[in-house]
Protein backbone atom coordinates (compact mmCIF):
# COMPACT_ATOMS: atom_id res chain seq x y z
CA UNK A 1 0.00 0.00 0.00
CA UNK A 2 1.25 3.36 -0.77
CA UNK A 3 1.43 6.36 1.88
CA UNK A 4 -1.87 7.66 0.42
CA UNK A 5 -3.79 4.49 0.52
CA UNK A 6 -2.57 3.76 3.78
CA UNK A 7 -3.35 7.51 5.35
CA UNK A 8 -7.14 6.78 4.18
CA UNK A 9 -7.74 2.91 5.71
CA UNK A 10 -8.83 4.17 8.99
CA UNK A 11 -11.45 6.30 7.27
CA UNK A 12 -12.66 3.60 5.42
CA UNK A 13 -13.14 1.22 8.13
CA UNK A 14 -15.01 3.88 10.11
CA UNK A 15 -17.69 4.03 7.14
CA UNK A 16 -17.85 0.37 7.22
CA UNK A 17 -18.48 0.04 10.33
CA UNK A 18 -20.80 2.64 10.59
CA UNK A 19 -22.81 1.34 7.27
CA UNK A 20 -22.85 -2.02 9.23
CA UNK A 21 -24.05 -0.84 12.18
CA UNK A 22 -26.93 0.99 10.33
CA UNK A 23 -27.97 -2.25 8.45
CA UNK A 24 -28.42 -4.16 11.89
CA UNK A 25 -29.83 -1.29 13.07
CA UNK A 26 -32.45 -1.06 10.28
CA UNK A 27 -32.55 -4.58 10.16
CA UNK A 28 -34.35 -4.69 13.77
CA UNK A 29 -36.58 -1.41 12.97
CA UNK A 30 -38.40 -3.06 10.86
CA UNK A 31 -39.07 -6.46 12.80
CA UNK A 32 -35.92 -8.73 12.39
CA UNK A 33 -34.72 -10.34 15.96
CA UNK A 34 -31.97 -12.04 15.04
CA UNK A 35 -29.19 -11.51 17.78
CA UNK A 36 -31.49 -8.43 19.56
CA UNK A 37 -30.93 -10.43 23.00
CA UNK A 38 -27.08 -9.18 22.42
CA UNK A 39 -28.58 -5.83 22.92
CA UNK A 40 -30.66 -6.38 26.16
CA UNK A 41 -31.93 -3.90 28.48
CA UNK A 42 -33.97 -0.78 27.42
CA UNK A 43 -32.97 -0.70 23.91
CA UNK A 44 -33.75 -5.03 23.69
CA UNK A 45 -37.62 -3.75 24.76
CA UNK A 46 -37.75 -0.83 22.54
CA UNK A 47 -37.42 -2.86 19.82
CA UNK A 48 -39.35 -5.52 20.74
CA UNK A 49 -42.20 -3.45 21.30
CA UNK A 50 -42.98 -2.31 17.84
CA UNK A 51 -44.40 0.86 18.89
CA UNK A 52 -44.88 3.60 16.81
CA UNK A 53 -42.44 5.87 18.98
CA UNK A 54 -39.76 2.97 19.31
CA UNK A 55 -40.13 2.59 15.08
CA UNK A 56 -39.18 6.55 14.86
CA UNK A 57 -36.58 6.17 17.37
CA UNK A 58 -34.52 3.30 15.38
CA UNK A 59 -35.08 5.34 12.19
CA UNK A 60 -33.55 8.08 13.70
CA UNK A 61 -30.44 6.04 14.82
CA UNK A 62 -30.31 4.28 11.11
CA UNK A 63 -29.99 8.00 10.12
CA UNK A 64 -27.99 9.01 12.44
CA UNK A 65 -25.32 5.81 11.61
CA UNK A 66 -25.42 6.64 8.31
CA UNK A 67 -24.40 9.96 8.39
CA UNK A 68 -21.26 8.75 10.53
CA UNK A 69 -20.23 7.09 7.68
CA UNK A 70 -20.94 9.46 4.81
CA UNK A 71 -19.15 11.63 6.90
CA UNK A 72 -16.04 9.09 7.80
CA UNK A 73 -15.65 9.04 4.17
CA UNK A 74 -16.07 12.38 3.33
CA UNK A 75 -12.36 13.41 4.43
CA UNK A 76 -11.11 10.92 1.83
CA UNK A 77 -13.28 11.42 -0.96
CA UNK A 78 -13.04 13.91 -3.70
CA UNK A 79 -16.67 15.43 -2.68
CA UNK A 80 -15.73 15.61 0.85
CA UNK A 81 -13.37 19.03 -0.34
CA UNK A 82 -17.05 20.84 -1.57
CA UNK A 83 -18.92 20.06 2.02
CA UNK A 84 -16.00 21.86 3.81
CA UNK A 85 -13.25 21.01 6.40
CA UNK A 86 -15.12 23.42 8.92
CA UNK A 87 -17.77 22.39 8.27
CA UNK A 88 -17.19 18.88 9.09
CA UNK A 89 -15.08 19.63 11.89
CA UNK A 90 -17.89 21.46 13.62
CA UNK A 91 -19.95 19.93 16.30
CA UNK A 92 -22.58 22.19 18.33
CA UNK A 93 -23.15 19.99 21.19
CA UNK A 94 -22.33 16.73 20.16
CA UNK A 95 -20.00 16.05 23.02
CA UNK A 96 -22.97 16.90 25.51
CA UNK A 97 -24.44 13.30 25.39
CA UNK A 98 -20.81 11.99 26.13
CA UNK A 99 -20.15 13.96 28.87
CA UNK A 100 -19.28 12.39 32.06
CA UNK A 101 -22.07 14.30 34.33
CA UNK A 102 -25.47 15.85 33.85
CA UNK A 103 -24.34 19.29 34.74
CA UNK A 104 -21.59 19.07 31.92
CA UNK A 105 -23.72 17.94 29.95
CA UNK A 106 -26.24 20.57 30.55
CA UNK A 107 -24.15 23.56 30.15
CA UNK A 108 -22.34 22.16 27.08
CA UNK A 109 -26.24 21.87 25.40
CA UNK A 110 -27.21 25.27 26.79
CA UNK A 111 -23.84 26.90 26.15
CA UNK A 112 -24.08 25.61 22.43
CA UNK A 113 -27.73 26.87 21.28
CA UNK A 114 -26.94 30.34 23.22
CA UNK A 115 -24.49 30.33 20.77
CA UNK A 116 -26.54 30.48 17.53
Amino acid sequence: MDALTFDRVPAYAAAVFAFGSAAVSLYWTLGGTVLLDTVGGTFEDLARERSPESIVLGVLVVLVKVAAGLLALAFVQPWGTRVGRRLLLYRPGWEAPFSSSTEECSSSLVGSYSLS
